[in-house]
């Protein structure tokens, strides 16, 4: 059963997290410079099916393989969209403070 007062602070915190990060991609719309652009070049690439590499035809190995797979994979079902890494990425910051909220349950 759901009970307000124990939750009620984590709910917050989580509506704030998504509150926030949806007016910065809104309002802002950074555009990707240094890793996030590597991520978005090699996630491109792999969507497309060139492999991890940053041009599509010369292999990168300077970048951790996880993220850009992932948005590659998502961005071969949706299509290639900025706005689509950027909601993986509010899902991913609203995970970052449910699960640690989470396990504090389970470790007093």
């Amino acid at each position: 059963m759901f009970e307000w007062p124990k939750y009620g602070p984590l709910l917050l915190v989580i509506i704030l997290t998504v509150m926030l990060r949806c007016c910065w991609v809104l309002i802002i719309n950074p555009v990707p410079f240094g890793d996030a652009d590597h991520f978005e070049r090699i996630a491109l690439s792999v969507s497309r099916g060139s492999g991890f590499s940053l041009d599509g035809e010369t292999p990168s190995f300077y970048r951790q393989p996880g993220y850009p797979i992932l948005l590659g994979v998502i961005y071969s079902i949706a299509g290639p969209s900025r706005h689509i890494a950027q909601g993986v990425n509010i899902i991913f910051a609203v995970l970052a403070v449910w699960v640690p909220a989470l396990c504090s349950q389970f470790f007093p």
